[in-house]
């Protein structure tokens, strides 16, 4: 007798979220689910290993274009390979996100089950979550939307909300239908909402790509038409798949929440079992966090004297708290946010502050990533500024000249290999070369180790894009 397989699971990773409310930590080019709120691992890797089950597929992500490197980046360091990173030219919200993962499984496999989940959710026991995805798979093939309602432990108004009908005793579903969803509602509706039974509302739901697609078709017949003229003229460029930036961008942003969830007459709710955490905001962070006695929560080096529910984060500098009760104190490098933690979620005003203000303090950390590794601003002044340069082993910056800055190289750790102009070079520890402004170079680490070096920029413009690229492994103008 043959044993037939069930469908594969194809997990998808929705990571095109900003995260402003987690500032100062959380910035657009390096937001949220790339950083380690919680743990050893960033919010994204932690998603990606909740998938590691030999009965699901490897996860696909669809993320920004700006963070391609990021996520590369991040799988690598798991020793995972992505099924693909696809990248949206511009953020359009989840409906068009889920379309495009969509199109690509129906292309792949029209019987496999496309698995839907944010990057910045936290899942306490991965195994029984795994285990109830597949529980579920009957219900998806039968041609259900299934979502996961949360049991909520108060009233946010921040988070969908979702009730399942009641089912008879007679019934042959195996899952409720949805019988009413309501998306970010005020604090006194969501507790009304709360009282009469609503869930949370996951953001996470297991469904045929063709179902979805359908779907679509009936709710956003123009998000669908545009969402595959992008899918159809997309391009490789390397690891990544990128979309049709004309077409992508024409699309009007839309959530799944008010697309599908509020209209389709095909979703069921599953009560997700295991403890969930959506780490939106610094009072979310708190909830979950690890707390000592007194209901403080802490990351990195911290002291505390008659201090209580709190939570402080810092990442490079001492913190001590005295006396305090109920605040939030996130230190980064560059910018420290101190607030009643009742406010903390009220963070995204700063953002849109320093916006206003033309300040870079909401783009980018005093560390920037790069594709061959990372910088690290130490010292900035009119007319000099120092780096710290970190290139990745089998990594290279771009063939490049400045018009405006010249250059001093010196290398602290590692071995690295040096074009200027037509010499070539390797330097060692201790050793150091002075790039004049306007010579063609290059920095390679060709090494097994990460090289680092420290550059010293002198000139009367130190802006980044100063840079006119000759030549780039990655795919740059």
């Amino acid at each position: 007798m043959s044993s037939v397989k069930p469908p594969v699971v194809y997990p998808v990773i929705l990571s095109g979220g900003s995260g402003k409310r987690l500032w100062p930590l959380s910035r657009s080019v390096y937001p949220k689910q790339f950083q380690k709120v919680l743990g050893q691992h960033t919010l994204l890797q932690s998603t990606a290993l909740r998938l590691r089950d030999e009965r699901f597929a490897a996860p696909a992500i669809v993320c920004n274009e700006e963070h391609r490197f990021i996520a590369a980046e991040q799988f690598r360091e798991l020793d995972q390979s992505p099924t693909a990173i696809i990248l949206e030219p511009t953020e359009r919200n989840t409906a068009p996100a889920i379309t495009i993962a969509a199109l690509r499984l129906y292309e792949q496999n029209p019987d496999g089950l496309l698995l839907v989940l944010p990057s910045d959710h936290v899942i306490e026991d991965d195994p029984q979550f795994c285990d109830q995805i597949l529980a579920l798979v009957p219900d998806a093939l039968s041609g259900k939307i299934v979502t996961f309602g949360v049991p909520p432990t108060f009233a946010d108004p921040e988070l969908g909300y979702i009730k399942a009908a009641q089912l008879e005793a007679e019934a042959i579903e195996r899952v409720p239908m949805v019988d009413d969803f309501v998306e970010k509602p005020g604090l006194d509706v969501a507790s009304k909402l709360i009282r009469e039974g609503f869930s949370w509302y996951s953001g996470i739901s297991l469904m045929k790509a063709e179902v979805y697609l359908n779907e679509m078709e009936a709710f956003a017949p123009e998000t669908l038409s545009l969402c595959k003229k992008a899918w159809k003229n997309r391009v490789h460029d390397l690891a990544f798949t990128r979309l049709e930036a004309e077409s992508y961008e024409r699309i009007t942003p839309s959530s799944i929440d008010k697309t599908i969830m509020e209209n389709s007459a095909r979703t069921v709710m599953s009560p997700l079992e295991t403890a969930w955490q959506d780490i939106r905001t610094w009072n979310s962070v708190w909830s979950y966090h690890q707390k000592d006695g007194l209901g403080n929560a802490f990351h990195g080096d911290v002291v505390t004297t008659e201090s209580r529910n709190s939570i402080v984060h810092t990442e490079h500098h001492l913190a001590a708290l005295v006396g305090l009760e109920d605040v939030c104190v996130i230190a980064a490098d560059d910018a420290i946010l101190v607030s009643s933690l009742k406010y903390a979620g009220n963070v995204e005003g700063i953002v849109d502050t320093l916006r206003d203000r033309n300040s870079s303090k909401h783009i980018h950390h005093s560390t920037v990533y790069r594709p061959w590794g990372s910088f690290h601003s130490i010292l900035s002044a009119p007319g000099f500024q120092v780096k710290e340069l970190m290139v990745t082993p089998g990594s290279s910056l771009s063939l490049q000249k400045h018009q405006h800055r010249s250059e001093h190289w010196v290398v602290v750790n590692g071995t690295a290999e040096i074009r200027r102009g037509d010499d070539e070079m390797l330097l060692h520890e201790n050793q150091s070369v002075y790039i004049p402004v306007g010579t063609v170079h290059r920095l390679a680490n060709l090494g097994k180790i990460p090289l680092h070096v420290i550059e010293v920029q002198t000139g009367t413009y130190l802006g980044e894009d100063d840079i006119i690229r000759l030549e780039d492994t990655y795919g740059r103008s």
